[in-house]
């Protein structure tokens, strides 16, 4: 056995090359269609050239992966392409994979052809190694082309494990490996800038994150079930540069204290979400006690979750078909809801004859039985806990095919009480969003009402868009309150500034049309001045205000009393950048929103308006003005009080006082390396040699020059070590004629620096040790002359993300903590600095 693996000569390895590819070609023509075999047969022919070893690699996996490929035979072709790489990497002995050396492509190309392997061999029902070791996340190809910065590759190896897992003897792991293939297009979704390229990017993230979802469900993981539907709704946060995707703003979700999305291996440096707790994400919307409510389509099922503030989470799916109980609900709601259905529009003839059957105004009986089939929505934890306890602050998180459910009135399943009887309700916006409210300046008190739009342009536009309800609403102002009427003439420019003129802690009242936008939700917004036959509409679109909060900034609190401002129906595949959160991101912190088109009528407006201004809370003043409708209407069965005008009406938003929202890091508890510390500390002495009090970079590179020679190319190490000694010869100030004032140095500040990013390196990569190659790896990824150096002796480019995680992949192997070492050069208290400024609590 011995022999058999000793290496052997360049012309051995040739005749062993010889007699496989010939082996190869007998056993594919028995295997392979006709077509198929002169080009395996032309190339395996060539591929004792050198030069050729990539191409053939290559072609012979793209036959292994062709469809009308046999399992068998390219499960053959496919490892034989893998053991022909091998040899010409190092003859016949296969060394351990590295992305660092020349052979990078040929082993990126050999981690695929052994995934082809594995795959052909599961196809064909043999598995002559474990699946899970040979392609999982831990130390399989997915884990190399993570490492790799190849997610895409990886994510497509994740994926046909789970598949394969989920009907094996280790169906446990199935969830996680899915989980892991969710996490990389999470974080791969919020990359992409514009909305046409995520949603066509979508079509292919929704099948994985669906699948997670199904999985999660099944196995009746209920808190992963509710951060997975949280997960699924884009994150994203406008800038001024009209660049939508901020990278800083795609969060994971904790729930009961454990996110496993957060846990997953992919990851690229610096660029590490952050977390949030969904209790606390709850707590910001109504306030400490806040039950969460979360739905998530797909298909005819509706994944739903509960997560109360403390206690058990619940989750489960309902059936939401055509043939379903609770689908044929929906589909009653949605032929008597004012939201015009395809061939109609507000105000047209099918819309008034559909609208004059509408259970929504009457009589009470009907709507009182659609509500009570409605409450088939409520989960039965939920409906439980409403049944024994007189009102719930609930926040709801609905997917959008609930978009036009009238929330304050469907039933609860506790005699004929509606939700608003029992509940006080708000919409929760994603999490980004959230957070980003939370960390707004809170306003205490009346916040008076600075500017009301009201059918603005009305009188010049078509007779049909002049809303006299909506203008009437001015005789309930304040006289002194800036006002866009129905005769003014307005441009975007006009608007923009009027809103700039404003002071953040103020009011405003929107009362007039929307505009659908071009089947695009950012098109979507508040109309500002109707299409008169001459001119274009003026409409502060979805766009203008995500793009530009800065030219658009919306005052902290408003009423939008408009046609289905929620907007939440565009809301299509979990983006939430429409109309309601648009209105949020450009600067308000809590909105009264309508769900559907509501009708031109000052009865349930006008009451909201004095609520505004007595600077009552919103939340609690449109709920007692519902309840009080929803009383006159029980009462009397009248048209002006029915569900169909105040029963769209839902608060958006944040309704409580100022709840911090922490940033939570995973990762272990970290420390220094002794290593670390060593190496510090000989840094030191070869600085106080050099008459300096203090170590700088220069210093820390010499040493890691000399560590690196151990596992860098021997001339790399030696072109390092001597351009560092060179660069630390010539540092500024390298040579003082007077000797340090101690016997011990301190650490530069940039030196200080550079140990905060190895130390954000190592959280990163949840290394509980900060050793010296994340000091390496900090110092390559620097900018200045000493970091560039380093770049160029190595040819390792500390700024590529693959560079860093292969270097530093198994720092932790043989490490050890410094504990109360503290060096004999350095100055302990500078060290003590040192610890603190890196987040760690000093040893004892």
């Amino acid at each position: 056995m011995a022999e058999t693996n000793k290496p052997i000569g360049r012309a051995g390895v040739r005749r062993q090359l010889a007699t496989e590819i010939q082996m190869t070609r007998l056993r594919a023509e028995n295997l392979l269609s006709e077509d198929t075999v002169p080009t395996l047969a032309r190339w395996l022919t060539l591929s004792s050239r050198r030069t050729n070893a990539l191409r053939t690699m290559r072609t012979i996996r793209l036959i292994a992966e062709n469809h009308t490929t046999p399992p068998a035979a390219a499960s053959m072709i496919a490892i034989f392409a893998y053991r022909f790489g091998s040899w010409y990497r190092k003859h016949i002995e296969v060394p351990n994979s590295t992305l660092l050396q020349n052979e990078r492509v040929l082993w990126l190309e050999s981690m695929r052809l052994l995934t082809v392997w594995v795959t052909a061999n599961i196809a064909g029902d043999r598995q002559p190694i474990d699946p899970l070791e040979a392609l999982g996340r831990d130390t399989g190809a997915a884990e190399f082309f993570l490492r790799a910065d190849r997610p895409l590759e990886a994510v497509d190896i994740l994926n046909q494990l789970a598949d394969h897992l989920e009907i094996s003897p280790h169906h446990r792991a199935a969830l996680d490996t899915r989980i892991e293939a969710a996490a990389t297009l999470h974080w791969l979704r919020h990359q992409f800038h514009d909305l046409a390229t995520r949603r066509a990017w979508w079509a292919r993230a929704a099948v994985t994150l669906s699948a997670a979802i199904r999985q999660a469900a099944s196995r009746k993981d209920w808190a992963t079930l509710a951060e997975l539907i949280e997960t699924a709704r884009l994150q994203l946060a406008p800038r001024e540069d009209e660049d939508l995707a901020d990278r800083t703003k795609a969060p994971f979700v904790r729930v009961r204290g454990t996110s496993r999305m957060a846990t997953t291996v992919w990851y690229s440096p610096q660029e590490r979400p952050v977390i949030y707790d969904l209790e606390r994400l709850a707590a910001i919307v109504l306030g400490r006690g806040t039950w969460w409510w979360s739905t998530w389509a797909v298909g005819t099922e509706l994944y739903w979750s509960v997560v109360p503030p403390d206690g058990e989470v619940y989750g489960g799916v309902m059936d939401v078909g055509p043939s379903s109980s609770l689908g044929q609900a929906l589909a009653d709601l949605r032929r008597a809801s004012p939201s015009p259905v395809a061939g109609e529009s507000v105000g047209s003839p099918g819309f008034e004859a559909r609208m004059a059957d509408s259970v929504l105004l009457g009589p009470p009986s009907a709507e009182a039985e659609l509500s009570m089939r409605l409450a088939a929505l409520i989960p039965h934890p939920l409906r439980e806990h409403l049944a024994r306890n007189p009102l719930t602050d609930l926040a709801i998180a609905p997917d959008r095919v609930l978009a036009g459910v009238p929330w304050s009135t469907i039933g609860t399943g506790v005699g004929e009480s509606r939700l608003l009887e029992r509940c006080r309700l708000a919409i929760a916006p994603p999490a980004s969003l959230l957070a980003a409210l939370a960390g707004r300046p809170w306003h205490d008190g009346h916040r008076p009402l600075s500017l009301a739009v009201l059918n603005p342009g009305g009188r010049l536009g078509p007779p049909s868009l002049d809303l006299l309800a909506a203008s009437a609403l001015a005789y309930a102002l304040p006289a002194d309150v800036p006002k866009i009427v129905r005769g003014d003439d307005v441009t975007l420019e006009s608007v923009g500034a009027l809103l700039r003129s404003l002071p953040p802690a103020c009011s405003f009242l929107f009362a007039g049309h929307t505009h659908p936008g071009a089947d695009e939700p950012l098109g979507g917004g508040l109309l500002l001045r109707p299409p008169d036959g001459h001119r274009d509409a003026v409409v502060l679109s979805a766009r203008d205000l995500i793009d530009h909060p800065g030219c658009y900034p919306i005052p902290s609190q408003g009423l939008v009393l408009a046609c289905d401002t929620a907007d939440l129906a565009q809301a299509a595949v979990g983006e939430w950048l429409v109309l309601g959160t648009a209105l949020l991101w450009a600067g308000a912190r809590r909105l009264i929103v309508t769900g559907f088109p509501v009708l031109d009528t000052t009865g349930i407006d006008e009451a909201l308006v004095r609520c505004l201004l007595s600077g009552d809370d919103l939340v609690d003043g449109l709920r007692a003005i519902q309840l009080e409708q929803l009383t006159q209407w029980r009462a009397s069965g009248a048209a002006d009080v029915s569900p169909a005008i105040w029963g769209g009406h839902i608060a958006m938003g944040t309704f409580t006082s100022n709840i911090p929202l922490k940033e939570i890091t995973v990762g272990a508890d970290q420390q220094f390396a002794r290593d670390l510390i060593w190496l510090l500390d000989s840094a030191a002495e070869a600085a106080l040699r050099r008459n300096r009090n203090e170590v700088a970079p220069s210093d820390v590179l010499v040493e890691l020059a000399l560590e690196a020679t151990g596992w860098l190319p021997r001339t790399r190490g030696h072109t390092l070590v001597a351009v560092s000694w060179l660069a630390n010869s010539f540092f500024p100030g390298a040579w003082q004629l007077h000797g340090p004032s101690g016997k011990q140095a301190g650490l530069h500040p940039t030196t200080r620096d550079l140990l905060r990013r190895a130390t954000t390196y190592a959280a990163e990569a949840r290394h509980g040790l900060v050793t010296t190659k994340h000091l390496l790896v900090a110092m390559l990824a620097d900018s200045g002359a000493a970091p560039g150096l380093a770049r160029w002796a190595t040819r390792y480019d500390g700024r590529h993300p693959e560079v860093i995680k292969e270097i530093i992949a198994d720092s932790q192997s043989n490490a050890a903590p410094a504990g109360g070492f503290r060096g004999r050069s350095l100055r302990p208290e500078d060290v003590d600095a040192a610890y603190r400024e890196c987040g760690i609590r000093p040893p004892r």
